[in-house]
């Protein structure tokens, strides 16, 4: 109904409204924390990454979504400062990591036109100590992303120094894929949606297992490793894992964690393969 989407859009833009200044307060008040999400080998069936999530729990509001805040901080210039502190902070937290277990950082598409961004990669690294090959940067795919000069310095700066680049979220689209011929990307997440879909009877549910098989062969023939996020439901594991994709990321095996919980999630992810029974 046109009076119910009216009022939805009204709704957003006075919640928009109101995170705005809540964002800049609680960040220059360090009310944010970073969690720890397990990315799984589908091979090995053992932990190789966590993936930094960033984290808003305002007093009175509650947990924000990074949907919500993570285009307001874009919006009003804080995404530079909030990217810098979740890398330096993942960075020395994977430290205590066993090795060579990664560790997987989000960078917004806005900060690929900034030239500082190479700088403040190494500097993380060089701070913490962490080997470069242990750093993935996310990026997310959005139609901001676009394969010009500037971004291509960026990228090809962040390459040299040993860090390996993903697409994150990346849509089937043809405008998704092109970036596959501008840049040599190490790695393509799959967005969610996509699993959530496997494990249906109806036509979306066959659409997503041959997209997800389509996709997993692309990577297979480009050299390139491929993880789907999302999973949830053991039937949803095997269908990822009979696509051909090579890692996974999910419910399934651990919601996000606390730094001081992440060594309990290896064994955690080993006994949920025993349980799930899946044939190798």
């Amino acid at each position: 109904m046109p009076g119910d989407r009216a009022g939805n859009s009204t709704r957003a833009r006075r919640h928009r409204a109101q995170l705005m200044p809540a964002l800049r307060q609680d960040w220059a008040a360090q009310r944010f924390s970073v969690e720890y999400q397990p990315q799984v080998n589908l091979v090995s069936r053992k932990v190789v990454r966590f993936e930094a999530l960033l984290r808003w729990n305002h007093p009175e509001l509650g947990i924000i979504s990074p949907k919500d805040f993570i285009p307001i901080a874009e919006e009003i210039g804080l995404i530079g400062a909030m990217g810098q502190w979740v890398l330096e902070r993942a960075c020395a937290e994977a430290m205590t990591w066993p090795e060579p277990i990664g560790i997987a950082v989000n960078v917004s598409p806005v900060s690929l036109r900034d030239p500082e961004l190479p700088t403040m990669v190494r500097n993380a690294l060089s701070g913490s100590g962490l080997a470069f090959s242990r750093l993935e940067l996310e990026i997310t795919e959005t139609s901001e992303l676009l394969m010009d000069a500037e971004s291509l310095s960026v990228l090809n700066a962040i390459r040299r120094l040993g860090v390996r680049l993903i697409i994150d979220d990346l849509d089937a689209g043809h405008a998704s894929l092109r970036y596959l011929l501008d840049f040599s990307f190490d790695k393509i997440k799959l967005d969610g949606l996509y699993a959530a879909a496997l494990d249906r009877p109806d036509r979306r549910g066959h659409a997503a297992r041959e997209i997800m098989r389509s996709i997993a062969g692309l990577c297979r023939n480009l050299s390139i490793d491929s993880l789907v996020e999302g999973v949830e439901t053991p039937a949803q594991l095997a269908l990822v894992t009979q696509a051909g994709f090579t890692e996974v990321q999910g419910y399934i095996f651990c919601e996000p964690v606390c730094a001081e919980n992440v060594h309990e999630t290896f064994a955690h992810v080993e006994t949920v393969w025993k349980k799930l029974q899946i044939p190798e």
